[in-house]
């Protein structure tokens, strides 16, 4: 466990969002009709409550493209919230398996992304890498090189990393501070409705991260698979 004493102020931020896997156990047209649907919701929730900040839709702009080849009239809409900041999107294209790609299909896998991503109204500036199950090293040099100002991953993190913010560093020695969800992407999915509950689950999922973090800030990620 960590070596030092835990803030005794807790700030939670929670994170709307959803992973999504485009073709996994089930095809992709299966998953295409249930991120329509997704979107259509989300869309409405948007538009509809102020209170609702932002939504993170995955690091990956595919999912935007497989959503207007049904949807082509949502555009609009979406070009809105993006360009608000409540729809956060890219930098990816799509994410990328790290150890089936080459340096140069990362990059422009990202170039890609980013390009989308600014034409719908502007890019996440983080890499976000949730899901992956192995890390290059020079993956923080390669997000240093496209602006990005900082990074946030789950898996692909060696067993001596406990902490929830560390510096990342790449092969020719480049850092970049990183956000390690310790706990997974969907540490704070279906949160109860009910006041009392809700305040419950609040202060265990602040008690399980306590230990791992050094600053106040604690990130709950309220959304898991294709939810």
């Amino acid at each position: 466990m960590p070596r030092w004493e835990a803030p005794v102020t807790t700030h939670l931020v929670i994170v709307p969002h959803t992973h999504w896997d485009r073709e996994w156990y089930q095809t992709h047209e299966q998953f295409r009709y249930r991120l329509v649907q997704l979107m259509d919701g989300l869309l409405d929730l948007l538009e509809r409550d102020p209170a609702f900040l932002h939504f993170t839709l995955d690091g990956q702009t595919i999912l935007l493209d497989d959503y207007f080849e049904v949807r082509p009239e949502a555009r609009d809409r979406v070009e809105k919230l993006v360009r608000s900041g409540r729809l956060l999107i890219g930098p990816w294209y799509v994410l990328p398996d790290e150890w089936l790609v080459s340096g140069e299909a990362l990059i422009r896998n990202l170039r890609l992304g980013l390009d989308r991503a600014e034409a719908m109204g502007g890019s996440m500036k983080i890499g976000y890498v949730p899901d992956q199950f192995g890390h290059v090293g020079q993956l923080p040099q390669i997000f240093a090189s496209f602006g990005m100002e900082g990074a946030v991953l789950w898996r692909g993190v060696g067993a001596d990393i406990d902490e929830t913010l560390f510096d990342w560093e790449a092969a020719d020695g480049t850092r970049l501070l990183t956000v390690y969800l310790i706990q997974g992407y969907g540490n704070f999915v279906h949160p109860p409705l009910e006041a009392d509950r809700l305040a419950t689950r609040l202060r265990q999922a602040a008690a399980a991260l306590r230990p791992h973090s050094r600053i106040e800030s604690l990130l709950l990620m309220n959304g898991s698979d294709h939810v």
